[in-house]
C-alpha cells in the first residue's frame, strides 16, 4: 500500500510535465504529412529566412521571466490523494539555473514523500516558433519523461496541458497545470488530475518563495 501511495504521489507531481508522445505528435512520423515552408532554392540568400531564423533564437520577455527565477527557492504546499481528501503538507527546496544566455532554465527539486527522498529535474523554456512555453520533468521515482506545453491565459498565469501516461492509464489521459505569478516575488503551481469516475481536482499546490 505504501508503494502504491508513493507511486501515485510521484505521478501526480509529474503533471508538472506530461508525456506528449500521443496523438498530437503522431503526424510528424508520417513524412507525407509534413508541411514545409518554401524559402526558395537558396534559403541563406533569402532575407526573410535570415530574419525568421534570427527571430526563432531571439530572447524575449518570456525568457526574461523564466531567467529571473534563477536562484534558490523555498517550496511549501500540500498534496491530496483523492477528491475531497485531507491535505498532506509538503516542503521542498529548489535551485534554478539559467542556461544559454537566458533561453532555458533547469530546476533541481528536492523533497520527501512519506519518509522517502523525492528528487526531480525540471527543464523549461519558451519556443518562439510555436509561441508556447514548454516543460520537461524527470524524477527518481519514474523512468519516463513528462512533457507539457503552455500558454499565458491571463497576465501572470500560464496554463500547461499534456497527456499523462502512467501505470493507471498506459494509453494516456489529459492533464493540466497552472503557474501563477503572485506579484510579490513568489509563484504558485497548481497541478490537476482525475481518477476514474471523478471530476478534475487539485492534487498538488506548491508555492515558491525566495529562500
Amino acid at each position: 500500500m505504501r508503494i502504491r501511495l508513493l507511486v501515485t504521489l510521484a505521478l501526480s507531481f509529474a503533471l508538472t510535465g506530461c508525456n506528449s508522445t500521443g496523438d498530437h505528435h503522431r503526424g510528424i512520423h508520417d513524412r507525407s504529412q509534413v508541411e514545409w515552408v518554401d524559402w526558395g532554392d537558396d534559403p541563406m540568400a533569402n532575407p526573410a529566412f535570415m530574419e525568421a531564423m534570427g527571430a526563432a533564437g531571439a530572447l524575449g520577455p518570456q525568457h526574461a521571466m523564466l531567467a529571473a527565477r534563477a536562484g534558490t527557492w523555498k517550496v511549501e504546499g500540500a498534496y491530496w490523494m483523492a477528491p475531497g481528501g485531507e491535505a498532506t503538507p509538503m516542503t521542498a527546496t529548489a535551485r534554478i539555473t539559467s542556461l544559454f544566455g537566458g533561453r532555458f532554465t533547469v530546476e533541481s527539486f528536492a523533497s520527501e514523500m512519506m519518509g522517502t527522498p523525492y528528487e526531480g529535474l525540471l527543464h523549461q523554456g519558451f519556443d518562439n516558433v510555436t509561441q508556447r512555453y514548454w516543460s520537461i520533468w524527470v524524477d527518481n521515482m519514474n523512468t519516463g519523461v513528462w512533457i507539457s506545453h503552455g500558454t499565458e491565459i491571463e497576465p501572470g498565469l500560464i496554463e500547461y496541458h499534456g497527456v499523462n501516461r502512467d501505470i493507471f492509464t498506459p494509453d494516456g489521459r489529459p492533464s493540466r497545470m497552472t503557474v501563477k505569478n503572485n506579484g510579490d516575488g513568489s509563484y504558485t503551481m497548481h497541478m490537476y488530475d482525475f481518477r476514474e469516475g471523478t471530476d478534475e481536482y487539485v492534487v498538488m499546490e506548491l508555492t515558491y518563495s525566495r529562500g
